[in-house]
């Protein structure tokens, strides 16, 4: 591992330390970097989960083969890799609000439980039931619906936070989106067929007179 050196760096920025809070701009140095070994000095910063953000960027000279650079991603994991092959993590730490974040999950959330406990809780909306059964339809699709962009908003409060989890988490999500979005389908489906049956017996009933 790459070790930093702690000098007064031109621009005026402090040097970036291991962890480094959210929109706190530094000066990145490197140590000293042996001339063979660079062809080009330049750098890469690379994600934990292996996605290249910056590639072949030039360095700055400090002194002698001493170089910097500097350091302005958003909250995250990083991989700051020389061109001696030298390496180094940075922790960009987000800031401290995830109580708030977790409040709006939270009530999206309850908005969600909501609407899946209506048609359940109350048997008839009006005493249409062709209107009863498209009102019950849209109250589990837009559950399902809410249900994929809770899971959607948990990911990117994970991301935010830089958990370091996100390959799993999307894994998690797709799976989530693809199993509400055919919940919706197989809904919307048996509704449209339920409120034809409901409609072909209406008029039925009224071809025979009794409505």
């Amino acid at each position: 591992m790459m070790l930093v050196l702690v000098v007064q760096i031109v621009d005026a920025l402090p040097t970036c330390k291991d962890s480094i809070m959210i929109d706190t701009n530094c000066s990145m140095v490197t140590p000293y970097l042996e001339p063979y070994l660079c062809a080009v000095y330049n750098y890469d910063i690379i994600t934990i989960n292996g996605t290249v953000i910056t590639n072949n960027s030039n360095l700055t000279i400090l002194e002698g083969d001493i170089y910097y650079f500097n350091f302005t991603e958003g909250p995250g994991d990083y991989i700051i890799r020389l061109c001696d092959g030298t390496t180094k993590e940075v922790i960009v730490a987000p800031k401290e609000d995830t109580m708030s974040s977790m409040a709006v999950v939270f009530f999206v959330t309850l908005i969600t439980l909501g609407l899946f406990s209506l048609p359940l809780l109350i048997r008839k909306f009006t005493e249409n039931e062709i209107l009863n059964s498209l009102l019950k339809g849209f109250c589990i699709v837009l559950g399902l619906y809410l249900l994929s962009l809770d899971t959607a908003m948990v990911v990117t409060i994970a991301i935010s936070y830089g958990l370091g989890v996100e390959q799993e988490l999307f894994r998690f999500l797709w799976l989530i989106d693809w199993a509400a979005y055919i919940a919706m389908t197989i809904t919307i489906l048996w509704y449209f067929f339920k409120v034809i049956s409901l409609w072909r017996g209406n008029k039925q009933r009224r071809r025979m007179g009794y409505e």
